[in-house]
């Protein structure tokens, strides 16, 4: 073997070295991150198996910072813009609550329904979109409040 294949043969071992290496973190610092392998990953940082990561993707991240597929069952997301040196991206985060001033679409939290549906009060003080008002509030109410444009009542004014 010529020189040449020689240099071929061992980058090739050492760049399967390099990859192999930087894939199996050891237990004392488990997770990988561009620099290395490190203990836990930076602030605003989510976990995505075993790697550390700025964006999650089309995936959800959970209040321990782990991206997942979706939230789990009782939690909302907001969706919000962020960006990075490398562009803008939305982040979806799972929560617990919205803020006073969003509203309930489904299980996101949002600043205003869509025009096709109105608002509902609920117990826990946030507004819910709906596109039928239930039984116990069947009147359509047209109201300017915080920009709401529809909400239900239990009855006429």
């Amino acid at each position: 073997m010529g020189t040449i294949g020689k240099f071929k043969w061992n980058f090739t071992i050492l760049l399967f070295t390099i990859v192999l290496c930087a894939s199996q973190c050891p237990d004392h610092k488990p997770f990988a991150s561009e620099t290395g392998c490190v203990s836990g990953c930076p602030e605003l940082f989510y976990i995505r198996n075993t790697t550390c990561v700025f964006d999650c993707g089309n995936d959800f991240g959970d209040e321990t910072n782990h991206c997942v597929p979706s939230c789990p069952d009782g939690y909302l997301y907001r969706e919000t813009l962020k960006t990075s040196g490398k562009g803008m991206f939305i982040e979806k985060m799972c929560i617990v609550y919205c803020y006073y001033d969003e509203v309930i679409s489904n299980t996101e939290c949002i600043k205003r329904c869509p025009p096709s549906q109105m608002y509902l009060d609920i117990e826990d003080y946030h507004q819910r979109c709906i596109s039928i008002c239930p039984a116990r509030k069947p009147f359509l109410i047209n109201i300017t409040f915080q920009e709401r444009d529809q909400i239900c009542a239990k009855s006429k004014c």
